[in-house]
């Protein structure tokens, strides 16, 4: 008989199940949502409450009759307290989260600020250094606009590059632009990039720092609790795939 795991959950999985979804890549799901419900801070939710969880699920799930429920719920095999359940369990999250790493958000945010400031900045893709070299000095000699020259460079080319960006989280900007956009102020034209197997030629047109508010403190609270949920997950697989194959480790051929 194998050892308890400590999730009542998975003791009670029958062996083939188990492999079923490991075999299938459902394990880590089915992990993660058992260990962030034992995770969560005791809550009672008032008839207030309840109705504006009920209003954001709805919302999300478009459901707008008592027909769009029933049928959501048939679809999901959610019993009414099931359904109920579902209803409440983000404001769940977002009120377990809050409560155990509110003391550690703003830290957290302070690490990674960066990743939240936000900027809009125009580009002019080119494939080679040369070519960038040239419509670089233009712009800079107001010999042409950056609108001109964007629209030639897509008029010319197969591939049809989107020429103004933002305003988006620097995060999701290549590192090598990105790096450059954060030491310089709006209005300023930059010397050619190299990104991957592109030349761009780059202006920044806004910069937008992230505020530490509300949203951001229950953003960092919430994202400290899914990290904590995924080591916990983490370390219960490990000790699963142990088990199953205390001698043998994964290999491919």
């Amino acid at each position: 008989m194998p050892e308890p795991t400590g999730i009542p959950q998975l003791d009670n999985l029958d062996q083939e199940l188990l492999g079923l979804m490991i075999r299938h890549d459902q394990l880590r799901p089915f992990l993660s949502s058992i260990i962030t419900e034992r995770e969560l801070e005791p809550q009672e939710f008032s008839e207030a409450d309840l109705q504006k969880s009920s209003k954001i699920y709805y919302q999300r799930h478009q459901l707008k009759s008592k027909e769009d429920i029933q049928r959501h719920c048939q679809k999901h095999g959610f019993t009414q307290r099931e359904f109920l359940w579902q209803v409440q369990l983000q404001d769940r999250i977002i009120n377990s989260s809050h409560k155990r790493f509110s003391h550690k958000a703003e830290q957290h945010y302070l690490t990674r600020k960066e990743q939240y400031d936000q900027v809009t900045y125009t580009q002019i893709v080119l494939n080679d250094e040369y070519h960038a070299q040239e419509f670089y000095l233009r712009i800079k000699e107001d010999d042409a606009t950056f609108h001109d020259l964007a629209r030639e460079v897509n008029r010319q080319s197969s591939r049809q590059f989107q020429w103004r960006i933002g305003p988006v989280p620097i995060a999701r900007i290549p590192k090598p632009l990105a790096k450059i956009l954060q030491s310089v102020k709006p209005g300023a034209l930059l010397e050619p990039v190299q990104v991957q197997s592109n030349w761009l030629v780059a202006r920044l047109e806004e910069f937008k720092p992230t505020q530490y508010d509300r949203a951001m403190e229950q953003n960092m609270c919430l994202d400290l609790f899914q990290k904590h949920v995924n080591q916990l997950v983490d370390e219960q697989i490990e000790t699963i795939a142990s088990r199953r194959n205390p001698s043998s480790t994964p290999t491919t051929h």
